[in-house]
């Protein structure tokens, strides 16, 4: 039973070694010739086959990784030997048929032979490789300490947040701590590596964290509510932080899994309070309100430019619950918008390019802008110069927002200036119904549109004239955010900061 269930696993294989076994036969009887260098060719082509499984096997056990950290191997070494693997076995079995089919018999033999010498030079090393960190892992743990970092952000989405922490990175790297960035997929490595200025460390496998935990250690901060965030939480020792990746109302936001951190980062007692208007009890000692440092850098317009839309819409989503895009109606939004004689600065949310309908929504909505720009030449931003720079940069030369339940609708209250907000589908369309993912006295101070659309320009042009809930959409900002610090929004950042990783330069 026990062959019949590996033979089963490897079906394919042996199918293709059987097949290769035969093509280099029959190539044999085309060409003629004797035959023990075709039958060397021929059982050289299938064992190609039968341990490409094995082969692929072995090179595909992911590893420690690294940028920036010396004696740490780059994150292309595994994908070089599981590439090698594949290339191997295809064009060993290939070359030996059709070398076979030339009429050089043992030429082909030899090809064979040394093909299969590679690949098991390929597997050993990979063997090596894996068998040498695993009983080295006290060595790999000395060769990160020696970056001393005192904060570490663990991240284990695969691909996409480079956002997340873009998010909190400036904030971070202003303090002058050194730091780690933690990963669990390879994906994660690549896309990180030149996108943050501290050491990125790629730990597959669960034990494999205990290598980050240096000495100097404090703080691990967590951007997101990914369940595989309790892996590094299991780890006693410094203090786990949940920052997440900006202040809502969606469901995320207030998500039960946050109760398993040492404490949660909150813009303030909105945030607070939206874990128990969802139901989810937490000790309140584990709450720490830091305001929302990102706005420090907020600005007003400039009152030589011309008015200006920003277009924020968020993404679909993981279900129902999260699916609040606007995303699918944004050429109808964009249109509406430079038919109102405004300049428009697109920046969708960086998710949403994951997934083909948004690409392609995306594509439509900046050919709009393209084409309106050529004609008219005004100044629309997309791409990008929309979306590279942090969200404040594009709210401080905006004077309205139009966009979803989402973060950025918190954030650009701050600046006073009037929001648009799209009901996401399936929402009751009465002006006085509920808006998922967003909180009531937020909904006071906006001013919310269909997903019908209807009526969308007269809300912008009423938002932008006489502006009727600004008295509201000031009463919505200090419930949501509250007064600004004495000492600016990163003033309590920069407290907490210090709090939990001592001063700058205290190592």
């Amino acid at each position: 039973m026990g062959a019949l269930r590996l033979a089963g696993r490897f079906v394919n294989d042996l199918a293709a070694a059987v097949l290769a076994a035969g093509a280099v036969l029959l190539a044999w009887r085309i060409a003629g010739g004797p035959w023990l260098p075709a039958a060397a060719t021929a059982i050289g082509a299938g064992l190609l086959w039968l341990l490409r499984p094995f082969a692929a096997r072995v090179t595909a056990v992911k590893v420690i990784a690294g940028a920036r950290v010396a004696g740490l191997p780059a994150v292309g070494a595994r994908a070089r030997r599981a590439g090698a693997v594949r290339w191997t076995v295809a064009l060993g079995s290939v070359a030996g048929v059709l070398v076979t089919l030339a009429g050089w018999r043992w030429p082909a033999a030899e090809l064979t032979v040394v093909a299969l010498a590679a690949l098991c030079a390929v597997t050993l090393r990979a063997w090596q490789v894996v068998r040498r960190q695993r009983a080295t892992l006290d060595k790999i743990a000395t060769k990160i300490a020696k970056t001393r970092p005192q904060f570490a952000i663990y991240n284990c989405r695969p691909r996409g947040s480079a956002y997340q922490i873009a998010m909190w990175k400036d904030l971070l790297a202003a303090s002058v701590r050194p730091g780690i960035v933690v990963v669990r997929q390879e994906s994660a490595l690549r896309e990180l590596q030149d996108r943050v200025p501290w050491p990125v460390v790629l730990c597959p496998r669960s034990a494999d964290l205990e290598a980050v935990l240096a000495p100097t250690l404090r703080t691990v901060f967590y951007v997101n509510s990914v369940a595989r965030n309790t892996d590094m939480v299991a780890w006693r020792g410094p203090r786990h932080i949940y920052l997440g990746h900006g202040d809502s109302d969606k469901a995320l936001s207030s998500s039960p899994s946050h109760a398993m951190f040492d404490e949660i980062w909150v813009a303030g007692r909105h945030s607070i309070d939206r874990y128990a208007a969802a139901g989810v009890v937490i000790e309140p000692a584990k709450f720490v309100a830091v305001s929302r440092p990102q706005l420090a850098a907020l600005r007003d317009p400039d009152p030589n430019e011309p008015q200006t839309a920003l277009y924020a819409p968020t993404w679909d989503g993981y279900n129902s619950k999260t699916r609040l895009s606007s995303l699918r109606e944004g050429e109808r939004i964009v249109a509406d918008l430079i038919g109102a004689g405004l300049r428009v600065v697109f920046r969708p949310h960086a998710l949403s390019r994951q997934t083909r309908a948004g690409r392609k929504a995306i594509r439509r909505i900046e050919g709009l802008l393209r084409d309106d720009a050529r004609r008219t030449g005004a100044e629309h931003q997309w791409g990008k110069v929309a979306s590279a720079p942090g969200f404040v940069t594009v709210a401080s030369i905006a004077h309205v927002l139009v966009t979803d339940p989402s973060s950025v609708v918190v954030d650009f209250l701050a600046t006073g200036r009037p929001i648009v907000v799209i009901r996401p589908r399936g929402d009751a369309e009465a002006p006085d119904a509920p808006v998922t993912g967003l909180d009531a006295r937020v909904l006071e101070g906006v001013y919310v549109v269909p997903s019908s659309l209807t009526g969308f320009r007269d809300e912008v042009r009423v938002a932008l004239g006489e502006d009727p809930r600004a008295g509201e959409r000031a009463v919505a900002t200090a419930a949501v955010l509250g007064e600004k610090p004495a000492g600016g929004w990163d003033g309590p950042w920069r407290d907490q900061l210090a709090r939990v990783l001592g001063p700058a330069g205290d190592q």
